[in-house]
């Protein structure tokens, strides 16, 4: 079993280079102890001549696409406790694993901001939002991200999307809502979603003209992230609302962190902070602010949501929501990939005119660039297979049967196409990577 394991690991973590009018070069591995061997999560791999970097997963595991990048380029892995590590781009194209070595000098560095019940946690919770907002990157910026979204009806699945897509923040323009600036657009996707329970779903939405399915929801977790930094906790205007309490402080990945816990009217939850830096690690947050795709209103959901740190600027990394309502149990889950933290321009306007391939996308299938997604266990399970369609072969062989359809195309066949130069423009976005 382990041989075998072995085998597959080799066998998916290649290094593809394509040519379509750009060298396109894509680095897979793990990055581990060099002592224990053990995945480092959240470590950082840059390609700082692009300006484009990812953040392992949980396991150590990462995948960085890079455009136009010269074998002679370097990469740089960074994680607090560790030397960094620079690597020839050449050198490291067959690499499975990327070991870090520890430093213990730089675990030494900790400062404590303060002592539990020695400091005012409000005044802290304030100079924490108000770094958090100096910090942020407010100009328009990409990532590309991996969005995963499935729900059960009385305990048995019945709908499943998964895709391989972008999110985009712009600046804020006058005439655009101020939680309307960050979307996520669907590039290679494959979905089981003619499920006539799911389906069913589709007779809340109150626009007719928008009707022919229930719209993906990898907008209604960039709207509730954005909800909270505009009108909610990371809010230097709102933050003034909240009551907080010190719960707890411990050390992950060598930091000492602060854990707070807070609430306001429907708002309630856990934030944990980096002691030293204030910086803002992650929320679980219990909100009545939660735009439900499938019953069009907003509802009570657990939300979870990572932050990653690119030269002092807090990006969102990870979000899962989950929430229960009427027999219905909705799971999605947005995971940064790459970030492109500077070279990268859209305007409002632009974002507007995208916004309806991103209620009606078009679903494009390719299975090899769910491979590595596969590997660290990120497709569908066993039971959402078998559920859905009584075997992973069978949903597989739908996943390629529905590859080349509209989401609501299909379903009201007056619904407009998106144009041709929609299409071009968001073709064109893969080239910032």
């Amino acid at each position: 079993m382990i041989k075998s394991m072995h085998l597959l690991f080799t066998l998916v973590l290649f290094v593809s280079i394509q040519s379509s009018g750009l060298t396109q070069t894509t680095i897979k591995g793990q990055v581990v102890d060099s002592e224990t061997n053990e995945g480092i999560p959240y470590a950082h791999v840059l390609f700082l001549k692009g300006s484009v970097g990812t953040a392992t997963n949980l396991e150590g595991f990462f995948q960085l696409t890079l455009n136009n990048a010269n074998s002679l380029d370097s990469i740089v892995i960074r994680s607090i406790g560790y030397s960094p590590k620079k690597l020839r781009i050449d050198n490291s194209l067959n690499k499975q694993t990327f070991k870090l070595i520890p430093d213990f000098l730089a675990l030494d560095e900790v400062e404590v901001v303060g002592e539990k019940g020695r400091f005012d946690i409000r005044k802290f919770m304030l100079d924490v939002v108000e770094k958090y907002n100096q910090q942020r990157n407010q100009k328009s910026h990409i990532a590309k991200a991996h969005y995963k979204e499935y729900a059960l009806f009385n305990g048995k699945h019945i709908m499943y999307f998964q895709s391989l897509g972008y999110s985009i923040m712009t600046e804020l323009a006058e005439d655009f809502s101020p939680i309307g600036n960050y979307r996520f657009f669907y590039e290679n996707t494959r979905a089981h979603i003619e499920n006539p329970k799911w389906a069913a779903y589709d007779a809340n939405l109150n626009d007719e003209y928008n009707r022919g399915n229930v719209r993906p929801s990898g907008w209604s977790i960039l709207n509730l992230f954005r909800r909270i930094e505009v009108w909610g906790l990371l809010s230097e205007e709102f933050v003034t609302k909240y009551k907080f309490k010190f719960e707890n402080e411990f050390i992950k990945n060598s930091k000492l962190i602060y854990q707070v816990s807070y609430k306001w009217k429907g708002d309630r939850g856990l934030i944990d902070i980096d002691a030293n830096s204030l910086a803002v690690i992650s929320i679980a947050a219990e909100t009545n602010n939660y735009f439900s795709n499938a019953f069009s209103k907003q509802l009570k959901a657990s939300a979870k949501i990572d932050f990653s740190y690119y030269d002092n600027t807090p990006y969102l990394s990870l979000a899962n929501i989950k929430y229960q309502h009427k027999g219905l149990s909705h799971h999605l889950e947005l995971q940064i990939m790459s970030q492109k933290f500077n070279d990268f321009e859209m305007s409002a306007d632009e974002l507007k005119s995208l916004s309806q391939f991103e209620s009606n996308p078009l679903i494009q299938y390719k299975p090899a660039e769910f491979e590595f997604l596969d590997f660290i266990r990120k497709g569908p399970t066993e039971q959402v297979a078998i559920d859905l369609a009584g075997s992973g072969k069978r949903l597989e062989d739908y996943f390629v049967a529905y590859s080349g359809k509209w989401l609501g195309y299909e379903f009201r066949k007056t619904r407009t196409i998106p144009s041709n130069t929609i299409l071009e423009k968001l073709s064109s976005l893969k080239k910032n990577f």
